[in-house]
């Protein structure tokens, strides 16, 4: 008698691009990690992070 067991690795996907949403203009922007946080409306530098349940502020310097 063999018994084989089959495990289901869980694979993670890293969220590839956050959105974003601009402090001025109210633009929603997807930006990557590595991109710079301005807004691609009006190069506003102030970009608010978009959650499910709230807003989290976010300034580049």
């Amino acid at each position: 008698m063999v018994c084989v067991f089959v495990m289901k690795k869980k694979i993670n996907n890293p969220i590839s691009s956050i959105e974003y949403i601009c402090a001025k203009c109210g633009t929603v922007n997807e930006l990557n990690i590595n991109d710079d946080y301005i807004c691609s409306n009006c190069l506003f530098r102030i970009l608010y992070k978009k959650k499910r349940i709230g807003i989290k502020k976010i300034i580049a310097i």
